[in-house]
């Protein structure tokens, strides 16, 4: 009986290896995939029906021309039948891992992905789908939509309170997505960039409803050790414990440290000017800041940097290095309108410093008027918001016309010593 089984086997398997094998079956294959190249799906969804259970094994050009079939078919389905048309879609992936394994490396994603475009309510499905393809063919997981699906089937895994998800299972996820994100947008079309950052900004806006600073550097100072010369987390992780403003203790100071000792960049340098100003030391602030500046090749950007330098580390403690940063972020941008106001405030509170006699004192309140004039000049939005309206207020803080001819200055020159190191000519009228 043994025997008998074991022949009726053998001659199974040749009568289907043969079958396989079969010319006619290479030959209808051809005939179909000329039909899909023609764009007519119709016609070749019968013949290529009928050949799929016999010439499985035969060639993937049957899978590839089925699954273009099958697609058009889920694109044509009605709403009550778009679900069947995707589950043949699905089985004519799965018949394709059996056959042809080597040419499914994606098909997990697939998979998922069909199962996504028609809202079927299969999460668990489509949730282990989308984990298998990002475990096993990351390089082929690049469909941004997918992404985001992925990691926020994840996110709801882990508020489902039966579910073992922990918040550092989920945050580590968030790196993961991230980190995969950089890699790809490396290759990526401008367009596909866009998408890519709109993937990053929801899944951060999903987190940021759930995050505490104790929770997210409670992670981070476990994952340091372990990270610490990966330059990509330590840059990635600096960001956003910037962003999230969990900067507070030792935690921030040691990550830029390293970030910028493992890899300086324009960003790992301001990175690490936000830790010192938070804690205090501006000359190490300024330092970094202008080391992010000199690396940055992008002027508006160097410009604000330069602007921050003077307006956040030295405003109110070294007017003469406020001045001079103030000055460069005009150089990088000359269109930088706050740049010209901040200085207008600057000379305006300088009066008492900088002024040998009272004229003087006042005579500074025209460079004050000035600077915010030009300001309105090169940014119009100032303009519009007053910038006008405050130079004529500082004009009308300057000496009177009788102060003018009492000193005998009109049209003459003021000049200003002190760290403002400037002049300013005496109106006519």
């Amino acid at each position: 009986m043994k025997t008998f089984i074991t022949l009726l086997f053998a001659i199974g398997s040749t009568l289907f290896i043969q079958a396989q094998n079969d010319p006619e079956c290479l030959d209808k294959i051809a005939d179909i995939d000329s039909l899909v190249t023609a764009g007519n799906f119709p016609d070749a969804y019968k013949p290529w029906s009928e050949i799929r259970q016999k010439c499985g094994a035969s060639s993937n050009d049957l899978y590839v021309a089925g699954e273009t079939i099958l697609q058009r078919r889920v694109e044509m389905a009605s709403a009550d039948d778009k679900e069947a048309a995707v589950r043949d879609l699905l089985a004519l992936y799965d018949d394709q891992n059996k056959f042809f394994p080597a040419n499914s490396k994606g098909n997990a994603l697939k998979k998922a992905l069909a199962l996504t475009a028609i809202n079927s309510e299969s999460p668990d499905e489509i949730f282990k789908l989308l984990d298998k393809a990002f475990a096993t063919t990351p390089e082929l997981f690049t469909d941004a939509k997918g992404l985001y699906t992925y990691f926020d089937l994840y996110y709801k895994r882990h508020l489902d309170i039966g579910n073992s998800i922990s918040f550092d299972d989920l945050l580590a996820k968030q790196d993961a997505i991230e980190a995969h994100l950089i890699r790809i947008k490396q290759d990526a079309t401008p367009l596909e960039r866009k998408s890519y950052d709109r993937v990053s900004k929801n899944i951060n806006r999903q987190m940021a409803g759930i995050s505490t600073c104790e929770k997210v550097v409670a992670y981070y100072e476990k994952a340091f050790d372990a990270n610490k010369d990966n330059a990509d987390w330590l840059e990635r992780t600096a960001s956003r414990l910037r962003d999230m403003n969990c900067v507070s203790g030792t935690l921030f100071g040691k990550i830029t440290s390293a970030s910028h000792s493992v890899r300086p960049t324009a960003l790992s340098a301001y990175n690490a000017g936000s830790a010192a100003l938070q804690s205090g030391d501006r000359e190490q602030a300024a330092k970094y800041f202008n080391q992010s500046a000199a690396l940055n090749p992008n002027p508006r950007e160097k410009a604000n940097l330069y602007y921050l330098i003077a307006s956040n580390v030295y405003s109110g403690t070294d007017k003469a290095k406020a001045k001079d940063f103030a000055k460069k972020a005009i150089t990088a941008d000359p269109n930088m309108g706050k740049a010209y106001m901040f200085l207008a405030q600057l000379y305006a509170n300088s009066g008492g410093e900088c002024g040998k006699t009272e004229f003087e004192q006042k005579a500074i309140y025209w460079l004050a008027a000035e600077m915010a004039r030009k300001a309105g000049e090169v940014d119009p939005n100032l303009k519009r918001s007053g910038s006008d309206k405050t130079a004529e207020n500082y004009a009308k803080k300057g000496p009177t016309p009788a102060e003018i001819r009492e000193q005998k200055k009109l049209g003459r020159e003021i000049e200003f010593k002190c760290w403002i190191n400037e002049s300013v000519k005496v109106p006519k009228s």
